[in-house]
């Protein structure tokens, strides 16, 4: 089956690392992954349907600039596509480019939504330019997506373990399906922790376990107790992995982990990287 991945470019060492790690999938023996880089340029001149875009923060969406300044831009961008090419092909894998204009956000997400699985950093280049301000964008972009995304960080360029947190909730479900399947284009472990006391019935670790199995991937099972947005992180650390997958939405208080200002913090200060199911 096919596995298409976008990843989001800019000048920061938080796309470098994405780019890495699309890399490391696309090369990890997978036959079936294709990896596309885009690029968005935000300033634009005042024609077209990039008008669209407008609506939203300033510095996130396009800057109406002349013709000239515009080119300048463009040609900007399509250097940092030819230097993601090249970069590929050290690699030994070929990918695609893609250079588009407009509002940061809208064409991230719109462009996402046409592929199974958004790399991006969970910062960028305002992050560099506006130290402490720069996750407003993957922030931004995880809230619209309609598809799964994993956030990187500075220094995660090749996945080592995957923790799940798992709770049997339909949006637990769409984390688990997604983790198996990065898991075995990865060739790692995957990690599953229930948070919370045990409940009547199956369990819903054992049903992790059995998907996960059915698929090849090894598993490893956990419970633990405490508030799910502090156990989680936790957890996958001490187990050893690099990447927590959560589903955006569930019945347990892993849901908040991507809700309200639960999400800054966990974003701003975990470093994880976080694979995202939608």
């Amino acid at each position: 089956m096919s596995f298409s991945v976008l990843v989001a470019l800019d000048d920061s060492p938080w796309s470098t690392s994405a780019a890495d790690l699309g890399f490391s999938l696309a090369t990890s023996g997978s036959p079936n992954v294709t990896i596309t880089g885009l690029h968005v340029v935000n300033v634009t001149q005042i024609q077209g349907r990039l008008l669209a875009d407008l609506v939203g923060m300033l510095g996130f969406e396009p800057m109406i600039v002349p013709e000239q300044v515009e080119k300048q831009f463009l040609g900007l961008g399509e250097e940092r596509l030819q230097n993601f090419e090249r970069r590929a092909q050290e690699s030994g894998h070929p990918v695609r480019k893609l250079l588009d204009q407009g509002g940061i956000v809208n064409r991230i997400v719109h462009h996402a939504d046409l592929h199974d699985l958004l790399i991006m950093g969970v910062r960028g280049e305002t992050e560099m330019r506006f130290p402490g301000q720069g996750g407003g964008t993957s922030e931004r972009v995880i809230r619209k997506l309609s598809s799964n995304s994993l956030l990187v960080t500075q220094d995660l360029t090749k996945i080592s373990a995957i923790c799940l947190g798992y709770d049997g909730s339909e949006g637990a479900n769409k984390a688990l399906r997604l983790t198996g399947h990065v898991a075995q284009i990865a060739n790692v472990d995957v990690h599953v922790v229930y948070v919370g006391p045990a409940p009547t019935g199956k369990h819903p670790l054992d049903e992790a376990e059995s998907l996960l199995s059915q698929l090849g991937v090894t598993t490893f099972t956990h419970r633990a107790d405490g508030e799910a947005h502090e156990v989680l992180p936790a957890e996958a650390v001490r187990l050893g992995c690099n990447v927590l997958a959560l589903g955006y939405r569930g019945r347990s208080k892993v849901r908040d982990i991507f809700l309200g200002r639960t999400t800054e913090w966990i974003i701003g200060r975990v470093a994880l990287g976080l694979l995202i199911a939608r």
